[in-house]
């Protein structure tokens, strides 16, 4: 997985700005390495969950079977 470009912390930004922010901005490099496996996606800290919601829409579009998803903090 990898971003097309950098972006900067979405802590600051309201629950729409966050969406459009990553929107279309994650890849994946090698689609068949996820082919039919699980992925864990970790993440930092929790906001709206839109750079979770994009990163599993580009991991499910690679194939992969089932997608979880660990934070380690949610921001209030």
């Amino acid at each position: 997985m990898a971003r097309k470009i950098e972006f900067y912390s979405q802590t600051k930004r309201d629950k729409v700005s966050r969406q459009k922010a990553v929107k279309n901005k994650f890849y994946c490099k090698r689609p068949q390495l996820l082919r039919n496996k699980s992925v864990l996606i970790v993440d930092d800290v929790l906001t709206s969950g839109a750079t979770l919601a994009e990163v599993a829409s580009v991991i499910s579009r690679a194939g992969a079977n089932h997608i979880k998803a660990f934070t380690a903090a949610v921001a209030k």
